[in-house]
């Protein structure tokens, strides 16, 4: 194992931290069959070859090492197989709503390069595109948890989807595990734009399958980021009522993070939504957790003040029938507060939005008080007097002065 590691000039390389000579060690460490041997290297490794989401002219070189050490059984290995997905795409979660963009990477890149940035993205993703039939051939590792990584790994390679796609298509048909058969219907999703295959077909294979994951995998199917089609009313409920998923470990289910919820919310938000989804949807508002609150509530808020704050008008009586019913499910939402503490995730994302941040001033507009009125005192706009010459900057900062609270 390993043979050639020491072929490769790693002190003329750089990682996160400089010189990259201590990768081949960290890589050898990453052989052992002890499991605190190999979480400390992999520690160190996503520290140094993946810092951050940056990948650096070092991180290429280690991908076919990690790849032979993954396909060796040992601890860890789907701790492996996230590093190598991260090395390829950043954070995959990024890319959930479009699937992976290898192009627009390119374009960033070359752009980096004319800066003379130690920075290497495309060419780590290359590197990991290159190792697909290693990827491939986990799709039957003995390891579940590591078929359901193989799986959410070949996802986001979309250059090589015409080699991943038919054996994807065969794991659903044929692999046991719900957990398996639902991340491949997943990785489906995301690369069908580059290898068109008949959709219809593999949802049929599981057409009567009563596992809620399953069943939401083929409704994210049928939300594919290439769809042109209406939604069918089956697929838009199970993705509404996927919206109150309980978030999984990620270590199970790497998808998001875990998330489902949140994945429900980016399929949805893909799509224009009829009155009576969005209602169920803020019935669910009402009583869903936090996190899923947010996911809830950005869709919502999404659909109905598509231009954020230039779609919210100064009085409430002047929302239409639409926006008000999710502003009052808003003010009701289950999301404003985590435990004791006040959930500031979500009172973000509403004042981002052009909305006030809490559900008392929420409150207060909707019974008949102006929008700005409802801003905390210290915070409420007044009319500058300084002359139209004056820069944006210099209104900015008179204005934060003349607002900030006296001590």
């Amino acid at each position: 194992m390993l043979q050639g590691l020491d072929d490769i000039p790693w002190d003329t390389l750089s990682h996160a931290y400089g010189p990259a000579g201590d990768v081949p060690d960290l890589l050898r460490q990453l052989t052992s069959q002890v499991e605190e041997d190999r979480q400390s290297a992999l520690h160190e490794l996503w520290g140094n070859v993946f810092h951050q989401g940056t990948r650096y002219q070092a991180s290429q070189y280690a991908v076919p090492f990690l790849v032979e050490i993954v396909r060796t059984p040992g601890p860890r290995r789907t701790d492996i197989v996230a590093l190598l997905l991260n090395l390829a795409v950043g954070y995959p979660e990024e890319w959930l709503a479009s699937g992976f963009r290898a192009d627009l990477v390119r374009q960033q890149q070359q752009e980096l390069d004319d800066n003379e940035w130690n920075v290497d993205a495309i060419h780590v993703y290359d590197a990991v595109c290159r190792e697909v039939k290693a990827l491939i051939s986990l799709l039957k590792d003995d390891d579940e948890s590591v078929r359901v990584h193989a799986a959410h790994s070949l996802a986001f390679l979309p250059d090589v989807a015409h080699e991943s796609v038919p054996q994807l298509i065969a794991t659903v048909g044929l692999d046991q595990s719900k957990l398996v058969r639902a991340s491949a219907l997943l990785a489906l999703g995301l690369v069908h734009q580059n290898a068109p295959f008949d959709v219809e077909d593999v949802s049929a294979g599981v057409a009567d399958d009563g596992d809620q994951l399953v069943r939401f995998s083929v409704a994210a199917l049928d939300g594919r980021p290439d769809g042109d089609h209406e939604l069918s009313q089956e697929t838009i409920h199970v993705l509404t009522d996927a919206l109150a998923h309980e978030r999984m470990s990620a270590d199970v289910f790497p998808w998001n993070e875990g998330d489902i919820s949140g994945f429900a919310g980016v399929i949805l938000g893909r799509w224009p939504l009829d009155d009576s989804t969005l209602d169920r949807m803020c019935v669910i508002l009402r009583t869903a957790g936090p996190v899923q609150s947010v996911t809830l509530a950005r869709v919502l808020l999404s659909q109905t003040f598509p231009r954020g704050r230039a779609d919210v008008p100064e009085l409430a009586a002047n929302l239409s029938k639409r926006q008000s019913t999710i502003v009052r499910a808003l003010e009701h939402a289950g999301g404003w507060r985590i435990g004791d503490s006040i959930f500031g995730n979500f009172s973000l994302l509403l004042t981002g939005f052009g909305l006030r941040g809490d559900a008392e001033s929420i409150g207060r507009w909707l019974a008949g008080a102006d929008l700005e009125s409802c801003r905390p005192a210290g915070f409420r706009a007044k009319k500058s007097t300084l002359p139209d010459t004056v820069s944006r900057l210099a209104r900015r900062r008179w204005w934060r002065r003349s607002n900030s609270p006296s001590l």
